[in-house]
């Protein structure tokens, strides 16, 4: 799971700064071309933080589940991330959380029907999230309802079931709530319908290896990468049949 990752640690503070910096690079001779330039970059700050409020939070001393088996299940969950070294555990002042680099993130197509043992359309009912053992990493876990099974193992579960993903925020016990990121990999919003892609996990749950979710006309990429962009142009039900012809012709091999 650790060599998996190979994760790169990046303040956002610097992230920040180059933001920043991009902010400034205006023409000042030529207002008229700049303006676009500055819409663009409020188009985008927008877009941000509104994804950023999908990002559920952790509590730095979060309380243990009093039932005994979710304890011993959530308590099997965080010793798996334990090591993974991502998470401040006393973080400057002046750091505003943690952007994360892994090694080939989205090295896959943008439909990833044979990388997925599991696909399923689902509602998304609830998200939360928890530190590992060693509070050195945060994840994000989501509740989802199952509409549609196109692909799945004989492990899973019927109706319900808690897929997913690293990252979330931490609110340590100063106050401050700091966002921990991986990649440009995003959260899915709690209220929506997703085409989910997963893959097991050794507890017999799911991450996330990416999705799109379901609009009023069209698809929207969970995540930021350029084999996604081209499905953002098809209707849900155009790109639940894409997917279904797809495994049909690996079916078929």
């Amino acid at each position: 799971m650790k060599d998996a990752y190979k994760l790169t640690y990046v303040l956002l503070a610097v992230v920040m700064v180059v933001g920043t910096v991009l902010a400034f690079r205006t023409d000042r001779t030529s207002p008229a071309i700049a303006a676009p330039d500055q819409q663009d970059q409020a188009k985008w700050k927008a877009s941000e933080e509104e994804r950023e409020k999908r990002f559920p939070t952790a509590e730095f001393n979060e309380a243990e589940p009093t039932e005994p088996l979710k304890r011993a299940q959530r308590k099997q969950k965080q010793k798996r991330k334990n090591g993974l070294g991502f998470v401040s555990l006393n973080p400057e002042p002046n750091t505003g959380g943690g952007l994360f680099l892994p090694e080939n993130e989205f090295d896959f197509p943008g439909l990833p029907v044979e990388e997925s043992p599991v696909i399923v359309i689902a509602n998304v009912l609830q998200a939360e999230a928890h530190l590992s053992e060693d509070k050195r990493a945060v994840f994000s876990e989501f509740t989802i309802r199952l509409v549609d099974v196109l692909k799945a193992d004989s492990s899973l579960p019927a109706g319900e079931m808690i897929i997913e993903r690293l990252g979330g925020y931490v609110r340590y016990p100063d106050g401050r709530r700091l966002l921990y990121r991986v990649g440009t990999g995003d959260m899915p919003r709690v209220g929506g319908r997703y085409l989910f892609f997963l893959k097991p996990n050794p507890e017999l749950d799911y991450s996330i290896l990416t999705a799109y979710e379901f609009g009023d006309k069209s698809v929207i990429a969970l995540d930021s990468s350029a084999q996604f962009e081209k499905y953002e142009e098809y209707t849900p039900d155009a790109l639940r049949n894409l997917v279904i012809e797809a495994l049909n012709k690996i079916r078929k091999q």
